[in-house]
């Protein structure tokens, strides 16, 4: 994948930046700003960095999570989550590993459809993400012994909220805060509908579905990780 980013760089005659830029604005129905944000903020988490949240905040329908699952749309999807989890099964898929890299986009939270087993999930990734370790006690069932799992690292969590007041202080600081202009909603529906008929603009999308894929390339290149 880098060496295809590589040969856009050259073919385009842009920098490496100026192709993210690009490719985010074309992405991001010509509103590339919070989508370039966003991205780095998850490249530098994934290549272990710095573990740094990501949240998006604003009305209703105003393109907050487009922004953010645009922007993972660059990011390799090998150490990404979406959707929440009850804690239990945080603890029992991820017991003793070490999550930094990793980014944990959770939704849209605040609503009045929030349950409890989402906000106590939520508030369990804060803690992994500002002390670098979480654990939790169980009883084993068979033998009844107590026994800890735990949790280590420093990922990200990731989510859009129309309400502000649920993040605090501490978290802005630690955080990329974004707060998306509305979307033109026309074109949006016409990007959306390019994206899913391709008609005759099939050629040129697979060629802006392949620069988007080459930038992962980009961060694996940076990730401590051997592919």
């Amino acid at each position: 994948l880098y060496t295809n980013f590589e040969y856009f760089l050259k073919d385009f005659n842009m920098t490496p930046l100026e192709l993210i830029i690009s490719t985010s604005h074309c992405l991001g129905v010509g509103k590339p700003r919070e989508i370039v944000r966003a991205f780095f903020g998850y490249f530098q988490t994934y290549c272990g960095e710095k573990g740094t949240n990501v949240i998006a905040i604003g009305s209703p329908a105003s393109g907050k999570s487009f922004t953010l699952e645009t922007a993972l749309s660059m990011i390799p999807q090998e150490r990404v989550s979406y959707g929440a989890k009850t804690v239990a099964y945080f603890f029992r898929k991820y017991n003793g590993q070490d999550l930094t890299g990793w980014i944990f986009f959770i939704g849209d939270l605040g609503g009045s459809e929030d349950d409890q087993e989402t906000i106590k999930f939520r508030d369990k990734l804060k803690q992994l993400t500002t002390d670098g370790y979480a654990e939790r006690g169980i009883v084993d069932k068979e033998s009844m012994e107590e026994e800890d799992q735990w949790v280590k690292g420093y990922p990200s969590l990731s989510y859009t909220t129309a309400r502000e007041e649920m993040v605090n202080e501490q978290e802005k600081t630690r955080s990329v805060m974004l707060k998306p202009t509305p979307l033109d909603t026309g074109k949006l529906m016409v990007f959306k509908y390019l994206m899913e008929n391709h008609g005759a603009y099939h050629d040129k999308l697979e060629l802006l579905f392949s620069i988007r894929d080459s930038i992962k390339g980009l961060v694996y290149k940076f990730s401590p990780d051997e592919y």
